[in-house]
């Protein structure tokens, strides 16, 4: 129950203000459209339409593009507004009153990087960092990462191995997780010049003829660049005491060419390791390629060092054991790769004669087995038309017989 004043009167629904939903609903609609055709460059196209002719992969690159510019635009954005952030979170870790215990840890794995602990002042400077967020490729679309870490994977031998192993890992990571990644490509890799510190160690090893082995995280290209490098310097030294013409001059250059072919042989089997990537074939052909001249040159030298070998024993002058084994086994390796080269082509006719034999024994046999099993159904035929003849006249003198019957 309530008292209602006099003069008081209540708003009836005609008199009350109403929304216009009409008018609101056409608002909603043109912002939506608005926003529509401001969005629609950045968003992927359908399929074409029926009876037109397919986009091409390159058309469908620049949509890819398009599509994630967006997107890609909104990330740069967030990295602006990180790298600020990230500078502030260094200066507050680094500055002198901070008691952060990452700042202890921090200390703590400079000085076992080797940094002298005066030198620490310097170096917990915020202001000389370089403070850059990790970006990833294709600007946030999968697909585009996808595609541009296979584009740099394509084109990988062609940088130097610092860049071939970030563009591993980038490959690594565009098809699986960070942690995989770091797992199967460790962003430490390798340290630079290891390659060149290990082949100038163990050169003198392999001109010895004696076997070593290589660590797994020998960088391939730069170690086999070392060793053509260091036995293109042996190769004057070779032709030097080739043109020697004092006595017992054969016993060094015997050594020095054994030497030579023992590193020859070591870097065409680092070399075909190489061309197993597929992605470094053009640099394993170039690095045959200058083994082969090598060893051209050397081989004249080997040779005319043979036939000093066999004027000596014709004079009655005989080498001492050890140079004659050594001069053997030289020229023994410097003819290998022309017996293997002709063994391999002998293997390729052979292969081919063998084939071509295989192949006609058995067209030979699928003909035989073609007649025989024409002859066997032609006399399966003939005796099944001959039991099927007998059959037909045993009838016919039958119904005879019961005509005859019925006549009498």
């Amino acid at each position: 129950m309530g008292i209602v004043p006099d003069g008081l009167s209540f708003v009836t629904k005609g008199e009350r203000w109403e929304v216009n939903e009409q008018l609101a609903m056409m608002g909603i609609s043109q912002n939506q459209q608005l926003m529509d055709a401001s969005s629609a460059s950045y968003l992927p196209q359908a399929g074409g339409s029926a009876g037109l002719t397919p986009a091409t992969a390159t058309e469908e690159l620049i949509k890819a593009n398009t599509s994630a510019a967006l997107t890609s635009a909104m990330l740069n954005q967030t990295y602006e507004n990180m790298t600020s952030m990230y500078r502030e979170v260094c200066r507050r870790l680094t500055a002198p009153e901070s008691l952060h215990p990452m700042k202890a840890k921090l200390v703590a794995r400079l000085l076992e990087a080797g940094i002298p602990f005066d030198a620490l002042k310097t170096v917990m400077n915020s202001e000389s960092w370089d403070i850059e967020p990790d970006r990833v490729l294709g600007g946030g679309n999968k697909a585009i990462e996808t595609l541009q870490a296979n584009q740099l994977m394509s084109a990988r031998g062609a940088y130097d191995p610092q860049a071939q192993r970030a563009i591993l890992y980038k490959f690594t990571l565009a098809n699986s997780d960070a942690a995989t990644a770091r797992q199967l490509v460790p962003i430490e890799g390798p340290e630079p010049g290891r390659a060149t510190e290990f082949a100038n160690s163990i050169f003198a090893t392999l001109m010895l003829g004696m076997p070593v082995s290589i660590p797994r995280d020998i960088n391939p290209i730069e170690y086999i660049t070392v060793l053509l490098g260091m036995l293109q310097q042996v190769m004057p030294q070779i032709e030097a005491l080739s043109q020697t013409q004092m006595q017992g001059v054969e016993i060094p250059l015997a050594e020095k060419l054994a030497g030579f072919f023992a590193v020859a042989n070591h870097i065409q089997m680092q070399i075909q390791q190489l061309a197993q990537d597929e992605a470094l074939q053009e640099q394993a052909k170039a690095f045959e390629q200058a083994i082969q001249q090598f060893i051209a040159a050397m081989q004249p030298i080997a040779a005319e060092l043979q036939q000093r070998m066999d004027q000596a024993q014709e004079q009655g002058q005989q080498l001492p054991p050890e140079a004659q084994a050594k001069i053997a086994t030289m020229v023994a390796t410097a003819g290998a790769k022309t017996q293997i080269e002709t063994a391999k082509a002998n293997q390729k006719m052979e292969h081919k004669d063998a084939s071509f034999y295989a192949e006609l024994e058995r067209r030979n046999a699928k003909t035989a087995a073609d007649i025989q099993d024409k002859e066997v159904r032609t006399g399966s035929e003939i005796a099944n038309s001959a039991v099927k003849n007998r059959a037909d006249l045993m009838m016919e003198a039958k119904k005879r017989d019961v005509v005859k019957d019925t006549a009498k």
